[in-house]
């Protein structure tokens, strides 16, 4: 029987789920997300090596857990960054691209960025990967849709083609951030440079 160290059962599956995720970002930001087993994650959250079953059926599942709470944790910026419609949209897009790859230069943070871009959904959490997918393209999407409003860039066209490009830009840039975290600044203004320049600000 295990050792209940909360109020209740349901207190006390949540303190352990918690310390699985927080186990899970310790490995990868120490050896990398291809090494971290399930058997080391257990160790180092302090939970039975077949217990940890009872809360994940695989590495994937909590790879996917630790990505979403790090997109739940911006949420409430991401959503400042659409209503503040004082600042000029680029602006705010520059301000997200800033933030995005900030938080980047955690090691684990980073790697789950790169792991998660590199992902397809399939029919047992395809559902998660696009509500966290949603979260970003309706960002990107409004602010783009208040730029071309306020002439701040020429209307870009295919919307999905602008999407998949800037996603692809993002993760080349995660991967050099990932590799060489102390050029996080330098990586970050050659980034923002390429894609506002590419939507063509400044030249409307």
């Amino acid at each position: 029987m295990p050792k209940i160290n909360a109020a209740n059962m349901a207190e006390h599956k949540e303190r352990t789920y918690a310390s699985l995720l927080q186990a899970t970002q310790e490995l990868i930001a120490e050896q990398g997300i291809e090494s971290v087993s399930m058997a080391e994650i257990a160790k180092r959250a302090g939970v039975a090596r077949t217990a940890i079953y009872n809360y994940a059926p695989d590495k994937e599942s909590l790879l996917l857990a630790s990505a979403e709470a790090a997109v739940t944790a911006i949420q409430p910026v991401l959503g400042a960054l659409v209503a503040e419609t004082s600042v000029p949209a680029m602006e705010r897009l520059e301000g997200l691209i800033r933030l995005l790859l900030a938080n980047v230069a955690n090691k684990a943070y980073g790697a789950l960025a790169v792991w998660a871009l590199r992902q397809r959904p399939t029919a047992a959490d395809g559902d998660l990967f696009q509500a966290q997918k949603n979260v970003m393209v309706n960002v990107v999407l409004d602010l783009l849709q208040q730029a071309v409003a306020g002439r701040e860039i020429p209307e870009p066209g295919d919307l999905a083609l602008v999407l998949d490009l800037m996603v692809a830009t993002m993760e080349r840039t995660i991967e050099h951030i990932d590799r060489d975290p102390a050029r996080v600044q330098e990586i970050s203004d050659v980034t923002v440079s390429f894609i506002l320049g590419g939507l063509g600000a400044g030249k409307t």
